[in-house]
């Protein structure tokens, strides 16, 4: 991999790479590969070596808008983001929903290379190497998307939605708040965070804010218990602490993590249009 360090994606450094990935090659695809419709068409491409499903949604016909890789939730299956996918899609915009490789390494520490190999299946599958990149990504995803920000210099502009970002003082805090999830939370990193303070580093986006230099939008609800807003304020603050002018927070009033709203639907047309102004602002 010329010109390339890896290893800052597969073993958590914090380390800055020109071009994190150049292993994003397809391994099949099931149906017209380039077109787009509802429920995307399914494809795999490959990360490290390993196989990572994911759907691609494409406009019949292009619209110069931007290419955007969308990560998920860890509860949330690449078909559910078709919530964000189709009005995106029917805006414009290219978009590659992927899910995550499961088995041999510890929880997140390779989310990082799973969406730089997509950007790089795009690149070499759509043969749009000048259209912009950007990174959508909602709770778990939107962590990884803002260290792939960091890592990535494809990456044109990032918009990350209910995201963790700094796993060990979130970890901390739900030890007296909820037990029980503390508990199922140790278990899947795979210890506390004095056990492995450095492992809960590489995970935390707030320890990458002074190497992302594009634009990013983070977007909360103010009623969120998983993850707590305090999450975007942390990294808003990081951000603007390291020089990053081009950094928003977007705080939905009442909104939970899912961006429901109390007893209400959730907020999807507003998180929509939301990510729609960022990427017609910062992407060009």
């Amino acid at each position: 991999m010329s010109g390339t360090d890896t290893s800052a994606l597969s073993d958590g450094t914090v380390r800055e790479v020109n071009n994190c990935s150049v292993t994003g090659r397809s391994l099949g695809a099931r149906g017209p590969r380039l077109k787009g419709g509802l429920g995307g068409v399914p494809i795999v491409f490959s990360s490290e070596g390993e196989p990572v499903e994911g759907r691609l949604y494409q406009p019949m016909k292009p619209t110069g808008r931007p290419t955007l890789v969308v990560s998920p939730s860890r509860v949330t299956t690449v078909a559910e983001m078709n919530w964000l996918a189709n009005p995106l899609l029917a805006r414009g915009y290219t978009l590659l929903v992927h899910g995550y490789r499961r088995r041999g390494h510890r929880y997140q520490i390779r989310d990082v290379a799973d969406i730089c190999n997509a950007v790089s299946w795009l690149q070499e599958n759509l043969r749009r190497e000048r259209v912009p990149i950007g990174l959508v990504g909602h709770s778990r995803g939107g962590s990884a998307s803002l260290r792939a920000a960091a890592l990535d210099r494809r990456v044109k502009s990032t918009a990350a939605l209910s995201a963790p970002t700094d796993i060990a003082r979130y970890m901390n805090g739900l030890r007296e708040h909820s037990p029980s999830r503390y508990e199922m939370l140790v278990k899947a990193y795979g210890g506390t965070p004095d056990e492995d303070p450095e492992y809960y580093r590489a995970i935390s986006p707030l320890h990458y804010a002074g190497q992302i230099a594009t634009p990013v939008l983070l977007v909360h609800g103010s009623d969120d218990m998983v993850a707590p807003k305090e999450n975007s304020e942390w990294m808003y603050a990081a951000l603007k602490a390291s020089g990053n002018a081009s950094t928003r927070l977007e705080l939905i009033e009442g909104a939970g993590h899912f961006f429901e709203h109390r007893f209400q639907a959730q907020q999807f047309e507003l998180i929509v249009d939301l990510i729609d102004r960022w990427f017609t602002e910062t992407s060009y």
